[in-house]
């Protein structure tokens, strides 16, 4: 059955809302769920909302298959409900913004389950987590719950690169970089990140001019020093 015209019953105040043209035959009313990450302070939609209804407009009008409205980036789940006599209702959940991927000088945006959102201009995204390397996006979640145990340090991590798709390598802002275990029976990313956390709680290790900390053994910890860092703990030792 071909759709007449699109009317759109609910929507966002930081969406605009599209142009009404009712028939008394069909109509159909698109609502999207409210994502408060997706709107700004200005009440103005970060993403496309226009774009997104353009096209939902565009595949419904079209008769096309109910599945292409899900296939849109931006959409995580559509529900389609039938209201007599001749009313479509679309119902939309859009997917959350997670983190920023970067692959193959790609970048992308992810929700938490590592679907693609976008992968254009995103500056708007810029406060999120940024994730490198292949297999980042399905192991992201698991690493972020990690680091947050330790916010002060996590607000730190300017980029989590994967390794090999088993491990993590962490940068932070002051350039220096931690190397994280891959998870095995003994030993793992959350054991070594609380033992990072008490080092710097002890010593401020990420004030003392070290470029690189490995912890992908249990039973030490390998430092690579700075040019300046070398100076600094010579002058330690000569002090004591």
């Amino acid at each position: 059955m071909p759709i007449d015209s699109v009317s759109q019953t609910e929507h966002l105040a930081c969406c605009p809302s599209p142009s009404q043209k009712a028939t008394p035959n069909r109509t159909i009313a698109l609502g999207i769920r409210r994502n408060a990450t997706l709107c700004r302070k200005n009440n103005r939609r970060v993403g496309s909302y226009t774009q997104l209804i353009t096209r939902l407009t565009g595949l419904l009008s079209n008769s096309r298959s109910w599945g292409e409205i899900e296939a849109l980036p931006w959409v995580r789940v559509a529900v389609v409900s039938r209201e007599l006599p001749g009313t479509l209702k679309v119902w939309v959940k859009e997917r959350t913004p997670f983190a920023r991927w970067q692959i193959g000088g790609q970048l992308m945006l992810i929700d938490e389950t590592a679907a693609v959102i976008a992968g254009s201009d995103l500056k708007e995204f810029s406060r999120l987590p940024f994730i490198v390397g292949p297999g980042a996006p399905a192991a992201a979640a698991e690493l972020f719950s990690v680091l947050a145990s330790e916010p002060e340090l996590s607000a730190r991590v300017v980029s989590a690169i994967r390794v090999g798709d088993r491990r993590w390598d962490l940068e932070f802002d002051n350039g220096m970089r931690l190397k994280l275990p891959e998870q095995s029976k003994t030993h793992g990313p959350a054991r070594a990140w609380k033992r990072f956390a008490e080092m710097e709680a002890e010593k401020g290790i990420l004030s003392l001019g070290v470029m690189v900390i490995d912890l992908r053994l249990a039973d030490r910890v390998v430092m690579k020093l700075t040019p300046e860092g070398r100076k600094l703990y010579q002058n330690m030792d000569q002090e004591t």
